[in-house]
């Protein structure tokens, strides 16, 4: 991820919309997309990178390459929940409330 500072504007958002007082869905939902951009691109390179190491040969240890499952694992489930935001966003917009 790049700059994980990014998250505090994206669950502030988060917030305001959860408390009916989200003034700019159209912000929010950039937000949220470019995050879950950046969960994917995370996941994937994690992902690659544990694929391209030859563990055996290169001594890590094995526990290693579970955590770095684990965080890839857990990418991916923030990028499905950040779907699951955005759905909650088209459905404000088709019920004319901005907020839930």
């Amino acid at each position: 991820m790049s700059n994980l500072s990014s998250v505090v504007p994206v669950l502030r958002g988060m917030a305001d919309f959860r408390a009916g007082q989200c003034a700019d869905l159209d912000e929010l939902e950039c937000r949220i997309v470019e995050f879950q951009r950046e969960c994917l691109a995370g996941t994937a390179a994690v992902g690659a990178l544990v694929a391209a190491v030859d563990h055996k040969n290169i001594g890590i240890d094995p526990d290693t390459v579970g955590d770095t499952g684990y965080l890839v694992s857990m990418l991916s489930s923030l990028a499905f929940e950040l779907t699951n935001w955005l759905e909650e966003i088209c459905i404000a917009r088709t019920r004319h409330n901005l907020n839930p």
